[in-house]
């Protein structure tokens, strides 16, 4: 039967040829005895595709850190990279990706990205979760409101830490902190 619902940032139920992609180069590294993954049926779940998710993220943020600052690339650069990703549909369908995450847009004062969420369904006769509803927006002022609040205690009670002001270039470029 059906059970719990529940947000899925990314679910099991991708596109069979992006996972089929996906899953091929990865068992091919695990037989090959060069992975780390002991239970190679995690390949293609959950957990797994959101692993992908974030390395592909992550190599998108170097590949624009690197169009500006050259190859070589200091922490803060990556992070100027992140802050200046923004991966729309076409993009993300490009990255094979279109089935698991929304467009993103990362930026120096919203490092969270997606606002929107979808929601599956536990099937516990076929051991899979199920999409139940298109993307859907989140109340992101509602949630930007608890981050501030909570940066604004954590800032107080840590004062050795610089701040930024995103709507300053000067620190939106920093490079130092």
């Amino acid at each position: 039967g059906r059970g719990e619902v529940s947000i899925a940032a990314e679910v099991e139920a991708v596109a069979e040829a992006v996972i089929d992609a996906r899953t091929q180069g990865a068992r091919g590294i695990a037989n090959r005895g060069k992975g780390d993954l002991d239970d190679r049926s995690r390949i293609g779940s959950t957990y797994w595709n959101l692993g992908v998710w974030a390395a592909a993220m992550s190599a998108e943020a170097v590949r624009i850190a690197q169009e500006r600052f050259g190859k070589e690339l200091t922490g803060a650069m990556v992070r100027w990279g992140f802050e200046n990703l923004n991966l729309d549909d076409e993009e993300t369908q490009k990255l094979g990706f279109a089935d698991v995450a929304p467009a993103i847009q990362i930026t120096c004062m919203n490092h969270a990205a997606v606002q929107r969420v979808r929601f599956q369904e536990w099937d516990a006769e076929e051991r899979k979760w199920t999409l139940v509803s298109d993307w859907v927006d989140s109340d992101s002022d509602f949630a930007r409101r608890i981050a501030g609040t909570n940066a604004e205690m954590y800032a107080r009670k840590h004062p050795e830490f610089p701040q930024r002001d995103c709507d300053a270039e000067k620190d939106r470029d920093a490079f130092d902190l």
